[in-house]
């Protein structure tokens, strides 16, 4: 038992080339057995084993050419505008929403802020009580992201709220500090070191809580890269004015956790503001 049946192909890992061979099992009852080899590694799987791999490869494979070559389907609202720009009436609304929140013991964090859209996010362990509060306040509608237009949420992410008033400004929700799969359409958590540096710490701006810069950078560069597959004028203007932060040795653990052996490169491009050279390097990357 165990003899070599034959080859079926060679396959390249990097520079390293392998043998695909299949095998006799060892016990009549094992079945046949697939060795991913060369002179100096041996893996061996069983056959059902090696189809459940080759399919989990060839979906990454397309899953990822889908991303490279499809449009994005949303953008974010009012990507263009400048925090400057925002109106009274946004600002008013913004500040009505977090003393409600305070006075109601609700833990939140200001993610981002346009003009019709307030980015909001608030600790897990108030999502009824939030619910109800905007529910209350706001109308509901269904998130474009959202499991409506068959978006998935995985590792126990919670799917993002959006809420809008009579005056059409809207209000998304977010429970955790989102980030794009590249599964196609699928959201799932930034690194748990990322989600909690955000709840241990924040910056007070005109006496409302505030997502500390980090946060909010890493919120804009992961965006970009992995949703839009492209830096718009605004995230260009947040990432270079605030590029300073690339400096801490904190925020580079964060990055790491995100872009493991990219992360030099972004740093490097990011702090030359070649903003565009970072999509297509990034995905072309192989040293992870």
């Amino acid at each position: 038992m165990g003899e070599k049946i034959r080859d079926i192909r060679p396959i390249k890992i990097g520079k390293t080339t392998l043998m695909v061979e299949l095998n006799e099992g060892y016990t009549a009852s094992q079945g046949r057995l697939i060795h991913i080899q060369n002179k100096k590694f041996r893996y061996l799987l069983t056959e059902h084993d090696f189809y459940h791999l080759a399919s989990m490869v060839l979906r990454s494979w397309s899953e990822f050419n889908y991303i490279k070559n499809n449009p994005v389907l949303f953008k974010r609202t009012e990507e263009f505008d400048e925090r400057e720009n925002i109106s009274n009436e946004t600002n008013l609304l913004l500040k009505k929403i977090c003393d409600d929140l305070s006075s109601l013991g609700i833990e939140y964090r200001i993610l981002d802020v346009q003009n019709s859209l307030i980015t909001i996010l608030i600790k897990e362990e108030f999502l009824k009580v939030s619910k109800t509060y905007f529910s209350q306040k706001f109308k509901q509608y269904f998130h474009p992201y959202g499991t409506i237009n068959h978006y998935h949420f995985l590792y126990q992410m919670k799917e993002f709220l959006l809420y809008r008033n009579e005056q059409e400004k809207n209000v998304e929700i977010y429970f955790q500090l989102p980030c794009a799969s590249i599964t196609p359409k699928t959201w799932i958590p930034l690194d748990r070191i990322i989600q909690q540096h955000l709840w241990d710490g924040c910056e007070i701006i005109d006496g409302l809580a505030w997502a500390d810069i980090s946060c909010r950078f890493i919120f804009h560069l992961c965006w970009s890269i992995f949703h839009n597959k492209g830096f718009s004028p605004y995230a260009k203007k947040i990432l270079a004015s605030h590029k300073d932060c690339l400096e801490t040795e904190e925020m580079g653990m964060m990055l790491e956790a995100v872009f493991f052996n990219f992360t030099p490169s972004l740093k490097r491009y990011i702090l030359d503001e070649d903003f565009d050279s970072i999509i297509t390097n990034y995905y072309s990357f192989k040293e992870y």
